[in-house]
C-alpha cells in the first residue's frame, strides 16, 4: 500500500493489482467475454452508505442496507466514504458466469482505502472482511473501514470482523483461468 499525500485525506490506499488493469476493455484476466463494468461518478452515488441511528443505510434512499444474507462487495475511498450494493456475480462454479461487477467497478479501477465483503441485515452488519482479489487489502485496510464505521456510530464487534482470506478465493480465480472440465 502507499500513503496518500494529498491534504485532507484520512486513509492510506492500495492500488488495483496490475493483472487487472484494463479489465473494463480487455476483459477479466484477458478474457474479452468477461469485461468488468466500471461505474461513472454519477452512478456511484446510489451505492454510498451512511450510518444513521446506529444502522448502515443507503445514503441516497435512507433505507437500511440489507444484503439478503449474501456477501456483497464494499469499498472505501481515502476520505472514508463507503460504497456497496452492486449485484454479486460470483456464485457456484465461477467459470459459468460472466463477471461484470467487482471491487474495481466502484472507482473505475482507482485506489481504495479498503475493500472486501460485507453482510448486513436491516442495517446491522453481521460480517465484514477484506476479501478482494483485485486489491489484496491487508488487515490494516480492513481496520481502516471498521474504524470509519465505528466513528460514525455503527457497532461492530470483533466477532463480526474476519481478517483471514481463505484459499478458496485463490482457487476460484485459478478455475477462471483454466478451461471448463467435465465431471
Amino acid at each position: 500500500y502507499r500513503k496518500v499525500h494529498r491534504q485532507g485525506l484520512k486513509y492510506m490506499t492500495i492500488k488495483l493489482g496490475s493483472k487487472y488493469e484494463g479489465e473494463n476493455i480487455n476483459g477479466l484476466l484477458g478474457d474479452p467475454t468477461k469485461k468488468v463494468r466500471y461505474l461513472s461518478p454519477s452512478s456511484l452515488e446510489k451505492y454510498e452508505l451512511a450510518v444513521v441511528n446506529k444502522k448502515l443505510v443507503n445514503k441516497k434512499t435512507g433505507k437500511p442496507f440489507n444484503t439478503g444474507g449474501q456477501k456483497l462487495a464494499y469499498v472505501m475511498d481515502a476520505d472514508g466514504r463507503i460504497y456497496a450494493g452492486l449485484p454479486n456475480n460470483i456464485a457456484g462454479d465461477v467459470r459459468s458466469y460472466t463477471l461484470l461487477h467487482h471491487h474495481s467497478s466502484y472507482f473505475a479501477g482507482g485506489d481504495v482505502a479498503a475493500a472486501g465483503e460485507i453482510i448486513s441485515t436491516n442495517g446491522i452488519v453481521t460480517m465484514i472482511n477484506r476479501m478482494s482479489g483485485h486489491y489484496s487489502p491487508s488487515s490494516r485496510h480492513l481496520t481502516q473501514a471498521v474504524t470509519e464505521l465505528r466513528q460514525r456510530g455503527l457497532t461492530i464487534t470483533e466477532n463480526q470482523i474476519s481478517y483471514r482470506v481463505p484459499n478458496i478465493f485463490t482457487t476460484a480465480l485459478e478455475r477462471l483461468r483454466s478451461p471448463a472440465t467435465s465431471p
